[in-house]
């Protein structure tokens, strides 16, 4: 995928993540997105299905994805959690 990430939406999306989500392993888990921080929350990491897309300084940023499908996937999903419109409410 060619075009850059919107972090705002990624930020978002991991606070939701945080506040409305279940621990498991280290993170937090809800609707199928898996966030993490470190200790002091500097660094935090977004994950859906097989994408994982982590947030840094200055909101750099480091995405890994097998192929331009998969990251699109997690840019719709990730746009479709922050709008408050969950992708599965049972997941």
């Amino acid at each position: 995928m060619n075009e850059r990430i919107d972090v705002s939406p990624a930020l978002r999306a991991v606070q939701m993540v945080m506040e409305r989500g279940y621990e498991v392993d280290g993170g937090r888990e809800y609707l199928g997105f898996f966030a993490e921080g470190d200790w002091d929350d500097y660094n935090i990491s977004l994950s859906h299905d097989n994408v994982r897309l982590d947030i840094g300084f200055h909101n750099t940023y480091r995405l890994v994805s097998p192929n331009d499908a998969a990251t699109q996937r997690f840019v719709d999903a990730m746009n479709l959690l922050v709008s408050e419109q969950p992708l599965n409410p049972l997941h």
